[in-house]
């Protein structure tokens, strides 16, 4: 019930990450203000940057909290303590 599209990459490094991402947003035929990209690096908020979404970072991927704090995206420790924010716990 919260998702209607899924896409993934099979490239490992990631390279067409904003591309992919820019053109699920278009499949979706979402307004952008409606969107939110949840990821957890850098170059996940600048995919969400590229398509105007807003971005929401957990942090227990490749990038370090406080890096990804330095970005503005909402950041996340645990995977549980965004969905509490996002079913309106938090």
């Amino acid at each position: 019930r919260f998702f209607t599209r899924i896409d993934g990459l099979s490239d490992l490094c990631a390279s067409s990450k904003t591309a992919l991402a820019i053109a699920h947003l278009r499949a979706l035929d979402a307004e952008p203000e409606r969107v939110l990209m949840v990821g957890d690096t850098l170059h996940d908020k600048a995919a969400a940057d590229a398509m105007g979404v807003d971005c929401a970072l957990i942090a227990r991927g490749y990038n370090s909290k406080p890096r990804l704090e330095k970005s503005g995206a909402m950041v996340f420790d645990t995977h549980a303590q965004f969905l509490d924010f996002v079913l309106g716990g938090a």
